[in-house]
Formats: C-alpha cells, structure tokens, sequence
C-alpha cells in the first residue's frame, strides 16, 4: 500500500462504545465496532506502526522527505 504509520503502538481497545439504557435505569456498554487496518484485517491487540517513533511527526517528515528525492 502506498501509505505509512508512525508513532506508538495503538492501546489496543476500541472507543467505538454504545451505551444501551436497560428499563430498570442500569446501562449496559457494548463495544460495536473493530479496528481495521488498510488490508482489511481485524485487530484485537494493540496496532504497532510501520515506524516506530517517539516523535511521529520528525519520522514522517524525515520519511517523506526521502521519498520526494
């Protein structure tokens, strides 16, 4: 694929939560959705980036900067 990651690991949970309100006024939070990735592929752990950087934006910018040459 023509793209790149760069930074950390993901945390390896999904934010996509739904909140159902139950009659008796509990609630019950499900997960409804799945981190993908760009081949389509399911995660349930974290995601580790292509590149891994504590600073994201200098690896980007030093990998584009490549790229352009």
């Amino acid at each position: 694929a023509n793209s790149r990651t760069f930074g950390a690991a993901t945390a390896g949970r999904s934010s996509a939560n739904r909140v159902f309100t139950m009659s008796d006024g509990s609630a019950l939070v499900l997960t409804t959705a799945a981190t993908i990735d760009r081949n389509g592929l399911k995660h349930w752990e974290p995601i580790t980036p292509d590149v891994e950087s504590s600073d994201a934006v200098e690896a980007a910018s030093s990998w584009l900067a490549g790229q352009c040459e």
